[in-house]
């Protein structure tokens, strides 16, 4: 099991730090991209609409904490949004490419499941505060 988990961390970490590192720095070739996708890139190639650069140093480094196995629970925090939106900019431009993101959405869940219990406090409903009074919503 702990080879199947380095391969997944491997595959999803290495994924989204070239991705990242192409957003960031422009590394990889450009792809000609047909005239629906060309309109939105445009519209939001605009600073105050959209931050690819940011975008691309979140991938990147939530990418090399995957693969480098350093605050993998973290990286796969911050690669949760990034998928999602990933997905949903696939689904709504070209549904029939959806293999990849898939893929993708199942490295995650399966890294997560991996390192549920790192994600343990996230999601207990009466968290407790480092001097253990249980935080609840009558203060």
């Amino acid at each position: 099991m702990a080879v199947l988990v380095l391969l997944c961390r491997v595959a999803l970490g290495g994924f989204f730090a070239v991705l990242g590192l192409d957003l960031v720095a422009g590394v990889l070739p450009a792809e000609q991209l047909p005239a629906p996708l060309l309109a939105m890139r445009d519209a939001l190639a605009d600073p105050a609409v959209s931050a690819p650069a940011w975008r691309g140093v979140t991938e990147l480094l939530a990418g090399v904490m995957v693969l480098g196995g350093v605050w993998v629970p973290l990286g796969l925090l911050l690669l949760a949004p990034v998928l999602a939106h990933v997905g949903l900019h696939q689904w709504g431009t070209a549904p029939d490419a959806m293999a990849v993101v898939w893929v993708l959405v199942g490295l995650e869940l399966f890294l997560v499941w991996a390192h549920g219990q790192a994600f343990r406090g996230l999601v207990h409903p009466l968290s407790r505060s480092r001097w253990g009074k249980v935080q609840t919503s009558k203060g």
